[in-house]
């Protein structure tokens, strides 16, 4: 069979038809290429190989509804879905990737992934990745790995947050990496309620150089080193009020998205 070559409006169009029919039922790897060819032979035969995007909507009628058609009339077996299942993605793409991809829930008992430059789900990859677990450049999530990471359990390449934090700067309940803050602290600089590492201060230290409450160190670090005038700008200033407010309205923030990308995405454009 002779394949035809459209535009890029033409090929966006099958594109989008067969995603939202599979959205719906199932299509194996025949079924998949047979249905491409039939829908590019008709654009091709009916508005030749250029065809605009309004010429094709004119003609065929939007995607939804060739692909309500196209189910109605298939005896293909239907997909099944988790009661809080959602997807949709921007039509907008940069180098073949969507800008916003949101994706909810499970197909056919399968966790379904968001992939795009902004993508949001409950698992997600992209520049900029929210979700249960998250994966991106900018990272958010229950699970986050990322150049720059927030979450429960957070990876960054070079600043990580949360709970757990494992970065270059790391700061967190448990918190390790080069520089790192927090109730447990592990680093070359550390400081916490427990801190341990070359330079440490905090309630109890273990290190080669520290300050602090209960120390075991080879040297007790000299109270004008930075790492000190650091707790000390913390300690007396209103620092941690400040990062508390942050922290508080970045998660109403991140609900917020959510929320919104969730009802975006089962508001399906035609």
């Amino acid at each position: 069979m002779t394949k035809v070559k459209l535009n890029k409006a033409a090929t966006r169009y099958v594109d989008d038809v067969v995603e939202m029919i599979e959205e719906t039922v199932i299509l194996g790897s025949p079924d998949h290429l047979r249905l491409r060819s039939d829908l590019e032979a008709e654009i091709s035969q009916r508005l030749g190989e250029s065809p605009t995007s309004e010429q094709i909507e004119r003609e065929l009628g939007c995607v939804a509804d060739w692909a309500k058609n196209f189910v109605d009339a298939s005896d293909l077996p239907k997909a099944t879905y988790s009661s809080n299942y959602v997807q949709r993605k921007s039509k907008t793409k940069l180098f073949g990737v969507p800008l916003v991809h949101v994706a909810f829930g499970s197909k056919n008992n399968r966790i379904q992934t968001a992939r795009g430059i902004i993508a949001i789900g409950n698992t997600a990859f992209g520049v900029i990745a929210l979700g249960g677990m998250a994966r991106g450049i900018i990272a958010i999530g229950g699970f986050s790995m990322g150049l720059i990471s927030f979450g429960g359990f957070s990876l960054g390449l070079l600043l990580a947050l949360g709970g757990f934090a494992l970065a270059p700067f790391a700061f967190g309940g448990f918190a390790i990496g080069v520089l790192s803050v927090g109730g447990f602290a592990l680093g070359y600089y550390a400081t916490g309620g427990f801190a341990a590492g070359h330079t440490a201060i905090g309630g109890m230290v273990y290190a080669i150089e520290g300050l602090g409450g209960e120390i075991h160190v080879q040297s007790v670090l000299d109270k004008s080193h930075w790492l000190n005038r650091f707790i000390e700008y913390q300690t007396h200033s209103s620092f941690y009020t400040v990062v508390n407010f942050f922290v508080v309205l970045f998660v109403v923030m991140l609900l917020a998205v959510q929320g919104i990308a969730y009802f975006w995405a089962k508001k399906k454009p035609c």
